[in-house]
């Protein structure tokens, strides 16, 4: 068997995943599936908020992951502060930043209580929230730069043909936000790099609707077509994570129901965060943004889309 491979695997799955195990565990070039990965438990593989899987390997035929691939994987990718992280450590770290926040806020919250002023713990929260946005934004600036993708509107073809996938419906010489400005706070996020690639290789069309509306909704989608509502949204960065929360509608083929909804939320706040991946709590978060915002909806009844398609919350 083969086990497949991610980056920001925690140190006990890191030491097997990409490798190649015997099923009977008989083999005298291969190790015991079951013993070496675990599965069949809660910490092992396919265990508690596991993303490995396995497959059948056929010996002799090329690994998918070599043993190189499997290094790159491990090797510590980011720098902050003339420290090096490896995607796991990356994520501790963040962990850890979400830790002291809460503890300050409890803190802010008990002096409340107690009818003493919280403005000391209040400015503790602050500084921590400052300082995990730093962290987060220089990961993700790092995580560009090193990514090919980088290139997806250098060119001018490319940005010729995206930009031509919006379509400026009110007749105005000045709109609120143009189709570059969206298009430049995308950049700055990959599950905003990934949108920018959708949009340029599918047939969305997105409407830029600057009139006034009778209503508070910032997009909508139906097929290939998805209007923005711009006179609803208050800044550039809301309107990239609005073409990104209609997008995800359409890239999945996901709609009507609160599930769907929770995780287009999830696409902005991961757009936000400037990562591919959330949190079991920030996820909880999603899910109930969602009930609230779309309480007419029920949570998969009465929608459509395939769920087991997403992978993004890691524990």
């Amino acid at each position: 068997m083969e086990v497949s491979a991610h980056a920001g695997a925690r140190p006990e799955h890191a030491a097997w995943q990409g490798k190649v195990y015997s099923r009977s565990g008989t083999s005298e070039k291969y190790p015991d599936f079951r013993s070496s990965t675990g599965y069949g438990t809660g910490a092992g593989l396919c265990g508690w908020n596991c993303r490995h899987t396995f497959g059948p390997y056929i010996e002799g035929s090329p690994r998918v992951w070599t043993d190189e691939k499997l290094a790159e994987l491990s090797a510590p990718k980011y720098e902050y502060q003339g420290e090096k992280f490896t995607e796991y450590e990356a994520r501790q770290k963040e962990k850890y930043f979400d830790r002291q926040i809460y503890r300050w806020q409890r803190e802010a919250e008990a002096m409340r209580a107690a009818g003493q002023d919280p403005a000391q713990a209040l400015a503790k929260v602050k500084a921590w929230e400052r300082r995990k946005s730093d962290f987060v934004l220089n990961r993700a600036e790092l995580a560009v730069a090193k990514s090919s993708n980088r290139d997806i509107l250098t060119s001018d073809g490319n940005l010729a043909k995206t930009i031509d996938s919006f379509l400026l419906v009110d007749d105005t010489d000045e709109h609120k936000y143009t189709p570059s400005e969206i298009l430049k706070e995308m950049q700055q996020s990959p599950i905003g790099i990934k949108t920018i690639r959708s949009i340029r290789d599918s047939n969305a069309v997105i409407e830029l609707i600057d009139e006034p509306q009778f209503h508070d909704n910032r997009g909508d989608q139906k097929g290939n077509n998805i209007r923005i509502y711009s006179a609803n949204i208050k800044n550039q960065r809301v309107a990239g994570q609005t073409v990104i929360h209609e997008m995800t509608h359409f890239i999945y083929q996901i709609g009507r129901c609160q599930h769907a909804e929770a995780v287009c939320f999830a696409m902005e706040k991961m757009h936000i965060l400037g990562r591919d991946y959330l949190s079991n709590d920030e996820w909880l978060q999603m899910v109930n943004l969602a009930k609230q915002a779309y309480p007419e909806y029920e949570w998969e009844e009465g929608g459509y889309g395939d769920f087991t398609q997403f992978n993004f919350v890691v524990g």
